[in-house]
């Protein structure tokens, strides 16, 4: 017997994408348009959303949180008006989270 897959609803989502300056260019990089196609392709597949928010730190290191669009992104969680935040993966969010 197969099941359906049923999405998720999270009324609104948040997605956080960066990238280090090491990797990056003046404009905004290859890497976080990929970042973005990757989690747009997930979230399509898993959840029904009314509102997804984009967080894009492009240029900083992650070698701590004192970058401007993730401390905008911990207010908005703060008040509770993400659901749920997505990321391509862990390493976006801090290096060495060990």
């Amino acid at each position: 017997m197969m099941y359906a897959l049923q999405k998720q609803l999270i009324p609104n989502i948040a997605i956080y994408m960066r990238l280090s300056k090491e990797d990056g260019d003046t404009e905004e990089s290859e890497s976080i348009t990929n970042q973005r196609k990757i989690i747009y392709d997930y979230l399509e597949k898993y959840f029904v959303f009314e509102r997804c928010f984009e967080y894009v730190d492009d240029g900083y290191s992650g070698a701590n949180f004192l970058r401007p669009s993730f401390q905008k992104m911990l207010k908005e969680l703060d008040l509770k008006n993400i659901g749920l935040v997505i990321t391509k993966n862990l390493a976006r969010f801090r290096e060495k989270l060990y």
